[in-house]
């Protein structure tokens, strides 16, 4: 499960004006995997060039979204996302 809170797997999270953007991994021997993928688009408006406007409408859009089934998956041979996974949300 993504952001477990026991979890040591690192986690990265890319924050825009439209959505946030989260990638787990895991390392297994020498390889570094994709554990999980996740996408929460914001209602328009919440974050504006950088700022966020409404801080209690995206805490409540990723209250909402915590536990929310995640992608999950390896990575293709060209290290790009794991196979079928186009536009992961």
């Amino acid at each position: 499960m993504l952001l477990a809170n026991n979890s040591t797997y690192p986690v990265g999270l890319d924050i825009s004006d439209l959505s946030i953007k989260l990638v787990q991994l895991n390392k297994i021997r020498d390889k570094i995997k994709i554990q999980a993928l996740g996408k929460l688009t914001l209602p328009l408006g919440v974050i504006t060039n950088g700022v966020i406007n409404d801080r209690a409408e995206l805490i409540k859009a990723i209250k909402n979204h915590r536990g929310s089934r995640l992608r999950q998956g390896k990575l293709g041979r060209s290290g790009g996302l794991p196979a079928g996974i186009k536009n992961f949300h």
